[in-house]
């Protein structure tokens, strides 16, 4: 069962107020960084130029010594560059596996506190997919992938205002065809956003399928259904594969229709440039130095067609992780109960997994200090919800007493502090047997256990 969608407005807004909390609380790195990017973007500029400079220039003048300073010159401001690249991905990289971890974090905490009822719903394979999955996929707002955003809107800017400083008629030939761009990514994101949330659904319901799967194994083995299982979860890994590639398909037709849009305007501004160059308008360094400029333009054009398609799978991301903090948690009581308990009595305790089934009608159990009650009955007829009811785990109709007190429903988990429990079928966890038995009680000294 999937987690299901139409929550209330208020729900819908968590996930991004948790990402700016992430960006606040990391807010002095991400200044560095961004710093450190827009240096690392205005490092690019030197090299036109120079070559500008180095042909209508120095190779006229036959100036050997400037040659050679402007070699020089730029060898300096690669290496400052590559410094730049390993400095600014080390930082992102950190900034970006803090804030995930934070995310998720938040996430099996809420989890954790979700109604049982409501847990129970899901598999753990699908949840784990959805822990895991959804938060990493918002690494488009911290990771790689935001410093290279930054870095080719710094360097579109950048490459504009250069090229209108050249030549400011060939500047808006060159951006003529910007609203063609914007139209295409703007058709594409409607898709791409659209099959995301398809593809990412059907890849979480794989992994609950996975899990299954290998929690049968030895089951199938049993009843000589290996192939069976094997067959089952094939089935599930290829219908997620056809939507992955369905949505590969799409984001390949955007950038195609990208691509031949971009080849239209170096073509004008090849044939308008070299008609100035003819009649004297243009040199032939301003002009090479427009067209390298021109990478700092359309590269960062062609770049938002991926960026596009990653702002689409990260609002789908968003989406997800704000249906996880939308479900309903369980009171839980900040009181606790120091009184000796004589008695607890429940009371016409009726309880139902869906509604209108019910599962307990009308129950009605009075235990006292030292009695011992034995709960009988055939399998599937409610012994071990009654039990977990008992615990405070379920919200169900009924009234309890505490020493003929009544316990409010938000309270249930005073119930909790005076009781112990043996499961039916033992779970340990990776520990320590000395903090396996010490789980129930955090306060057990080494002696009592």
């Amino acid at each position: 069962m999937k987690i299901k969608k139409g929550r209330t407005h208020k729900h819908r807004s968590q996930a991004i107020a948790l990402v700016k909390k992430e960006v606040k609380a990391h807010g002095l790195m991400i200044f560095v960084g961004g710093l450190l990017v827009l240096i690392g973007s205005l490092m690019l500029l030197p090299r036109p130029f120079a070559m500008g400079y180095v042909i209508d220039v120095v190779f006229p003048d036959k100036n050997i010594r400037m040659l050679f300073i402007a070699v020089g010159v730029l060898g300096v401001v690669h290496l400052l560059k590559a410094l730049q690249i390993y400095t600014v991905g080390v930082l992102f990289y950190k900034i970006n596996n803090k804030i995930i971890i934070d995310i998720r974090r938040v996430l099996f905490e809420k989890l954790a506190r979700v109604k049982l009822n409501e847990f129970k719903k899901y598999s753990t394979g699908y949840l784990m997919s959805r822990l895991k999955d959804d938060p990493h996929r918002l690494s488009v707002l911290f990771g790689e992938k935001i410093i290279e955003m930054i870095k080719q809107v710094l360097t579109f800017i950048v490459g504009v205002s250069a090229m209108i400083y050249i030549e400011w008629r060939l500047a808006l030939l060159s951006l003529m065809i910007i609203p063609l761009f914007v139209f295409t990514t703007h058709y594409f994101g409607k898709k791409i956003k659209k099959q995301s949330a398809v593809a990412y659904e059907k890849s979480a319901l794989t992994t609950k399928s996975l899990q299954e799967n290998i929690n049968l194994v030895e089951l199938c083995r049993a009843f000589n259904r290996t192939f069976h299982n094997v067959r089952r979860y094939m089935k599930s890994v290829t219908i997620t594969y056809r939507d992955l590639v369905k949505l590969n398909k799409i984001e390949m037709m955007n950038a195609s229709f990208m691509s031949f849009i971009g080849t239209i305007s170096p073509l004008i501004l090849l044939g308008y440039g070299g008609y100035q160059i003819i009649i004297g308008n243009l040199t032939i360094g301003s002009f090479v130095t427009f067209m390298s400029l021109m990478n700092f333009v359309f590269g960062p054009a062609s770049s938002f067609i991926g960026f596009n398609s990653e702002i689409q799978k990260l609002r789908v991301a968003l989406t997800r992780i704000d249906e996880i903090l939308a479900l309903p948690e369980a009171p839980e009581s900040l009181l606790s109960f120091n009184k000796r308990v004589d008695e607890i009595e429940f009371k016409d305790i009726c309880f139902e997994y869906e509604k209108g089934k019910p599962i307990l009608k009308g129950i009605n159990i009075k235990g006292k200090k030292g009695q011992k009650i034995g709960i009988v009955g055939p399998s599937g007829a409610g012994k071990s919800t009654l039990i977990n009811i008992i615990m405070g785990l379920y919200e169900f109709k009924g009234s309890v007493y505490i020493n003929n007190e009544l316990v409010d429903q938000n309270n249930m988990s005073i119930l909790r502090e005076k009781t112990a429990l043996v499961e039916q079928e033992p779970f340990l966890f990776n520990d320590t047997i000395y903090k396996n038995v010490a789980f129930g009680n955090r306060y057990a000294g080494r002696e009592e256990v």
